[in-house]
């Protein structure tokens, strides 16, 4: 195995602990951060995501929970309900790379 992929394996390994310890803090009753929405969608479960994001803009509408929403729908193939929660995380008020990043995915994914 080359050193490039078994560095890529320990990442993985790494985000599957990460989310399961995520998923059991939430069945313990612990809140769902907007991270947490971005790692699932992005490396776990994109339905999962989508539900435990519905949680979290449930609990917060800020900048970051849209934003989380917007990639967990976005992952889940609804580009166009993520491109609203997209718009609405930057008109909250931030300038952030990641999110204008998360945005311009959503974008070319609509394109296509």
């Amino acid at each position: 195995m080359s050193k490039g992929a078994g560095r890529h394996q320990e990442v993985r390994e790494v985000i599957a602990k990460v989310s399961e310890l995520s998923r059991t803090e939430q069945e313990l009753g612990a809140a769902v951060e907007p991270s947490e929405v971005v790692l699932e969608a992005k490396y776990g479960d994109p339905a999962a995501a989508v539900t435990i994001a519905k949680q979290l803009w449930s609990r917060e509408q800020g900048v970051f929970a849209a934003d989380a929403f917007a990639v967990a729908l976005h992952v889940a193939g609804k580009h166009r309900q993520a491109l609203r929660y997209s718009d609405r995380s930057l008109r909250l008020g931030t300038k952030s790379p990641s999110l204008q990043q998360h945005r311009n995915q959503i974008l070319r994914a609509l394109r296509s």
